[in-house]
């Protein structure tokens, strides 16, 4: 069944944008990612003016949540005045308006974190996530990733007192480990 909204949150590494960029593509909907614009304001001067880098800026926003609520306000005006819609996020699911969601679809992508730093360095070697302080190996990568995941579900309890990890948020849950993108479409695109 196709929705006309879905919400894709999860892990790092667990092939979320993946599969943002390629459900959109296919549907013919708009993406909008929440991680892409607090990646863009980490280069910005304006959001970032001591030039701190993206991992250190990213952890600074525990202390200054004002660049969420900016971004998730962005998110919530996209789900309150749109359809044919992908939002990407980590609380994506938490701004679609009561009314609209019986009509979207709220995804949760997981990943074994081994797997998953395996990916993350792969895209670092190839020049992806060049904002992001590369990794000598997969274990201090993986050391990233649980880390990253951790400050987030605290970051996001504090700013919205919510879960991000709770099953009951999400329509669907998908474990990529396994997949190829396009069996996480499949997966997506045939579960009623």
């Amino acid at each position: 069944m196709i929705y006309p909204i879905y919400t894709i949150g999860g892990t790092p590494g667990s092939g979320k944008s993946t599969l943002a960029k390629q459900l959109a593509t296919r549907l013919g909907y708009e993406h909008i990612y929440a991680g892409g614009i607090l990646r863009s304001w980490s280069q910005d001067i304006e959001h970032n003016p001591t030039s701190l880098p993206f991992d250190q800026w990213y952890a600074s926003l525990s202390t200054n949540p004002s660049f969420d609520h900016k971004v998730d306000q962005l998110v919530g005006q996209a789900a309150n005045n749109k359809t044919n819609l992908i939002l990407e996020g980590r609380v994506g699911f938490h701004f679609v308006p009561q009314d609209k969601r019986n009509i979207t679809r709220r995804l949760y992508i997981t990943c074994d974190p081994t797997e998953a730093a395996k990916r993350v360095a792969t895209q670092k070697a190839q020049g992806q996530r060049s904002e992001e302080t590369p990794t000598k190996d997969i274990q201090a990568q993986y050391y990233l990733l649980l880390s990253r995941s951790a400050q987030e579900r605290i970051r996001y309890e504090n700013l919205y007192a919510i879960d991000i990890t709770k099953p009951e948020h999400y329509d669907q849950i998908i474990d990529t480990t396994h997949l190829t993108p396009e069996q996480t479409i499949d997966a997506v695109l045939n579960k009623k």
